[in-house]
């Protein structure tokens, strides 16, 4: 599995981080990327669901589902 981060922003620092010690790459919430079989999607805190996921894309999985943590965010 190729691991690939989904920041909550695209500037943060952890994420980038996080992206660099796994040989990886940061990915946008409405950018270019598209899912492939093998990707393994890292949420890091964002609650939304990126404009990329349309269609019912096959692709590895997720760590941190976005549901979950758009429940989690909210700390009402």
């Amino acid at each position: 599995m190729r691991p690939v981060v989904y920041p909550y922003n695209i500037g943060s620092g952890s994420a980038r981080r996080l992206a660099r010690l796994l040989n990886t790459v940061c990915v946008r919430e409405a950018g270019t990327f598209r899912p492939k079989q093998g990707h393994l999607i890292i949420n890091w805190g964002s609650p939304r669901i990126p404009l990329w996921v349309g269609g019912g894309a096959i692709f590895g999985g997720w760590v941190n589902k976005i549901r979950p943590v758009a429940i989690a965010q909210n700390k009402l």
